[in-house]
């Protein structure tokens, strides 16, 4: 084997060690630090207030379909902090926009996946990754609603 060829070999080995590792972050029950202080049943919660949508109804990308006030606790790592005020929303992320029928699906996605409080779904099952358009259960600190369907 010739110099060239083993460099090119190793150059290869090593392309397909970060093709294996280049999918995107697909389902998931992520979210911000204020996430955990959230009753366990926000998700549930905002899953049920985003099933009163008409199927028909466009969300665009960063609208507050649902909040949860249930989640507005106290930072977790500082003990006795007051309230912040904000809540957990649901919202549309990388996309420009999404029907009523496709936030249900993907709002039912992220409680079937076992989230409580955070998390998000991707818009495109196959692909299941978040760049290509998802929904986000989140926290955020100026609610556009205070509680169910905003």
């Amino acid at each position: 084997m010739h110099l060239t060829q083993a460099h090119f070999l190793s150059v290869a080995a090593l392309l397909g060690l970060f093709a294996g590792s280049s999918q995107g972050l697909g389902i998931n029950c992520r979210g911000s630090g204020m996430c955990p202080t959230g009753d366990h049943l926000v998700a549930e919660n905002l899953r049920n207030s985003i099933n009163g949508a008409p199927d028909d109804k466009t969300f665009k990308k960063g609208d507050h379909i649902a909040c949860d006030p249930s989640a507005g606790g106290t930072a977790p790592w500082i003990p006795g902090l007051p309230r912040l005020g904000g809540e957990i929303c649901a919202f549309v992320q990388s996309v420009d926009s999404m029907t009523g029928k496709q936030v249900k699906a993907l709002a039912q996605r992220i409680v079937d996946h076992g989230c409580k409080v955070c998390g998000s779904a991707p818009l495109d099952k196959e692909k299941n990754d978040v760049k290509y358009g998802q929904l986000t259960f989140n926290y955020v600190t100026k609610p556009k609603c205070k509680e169910g369907l905003c």
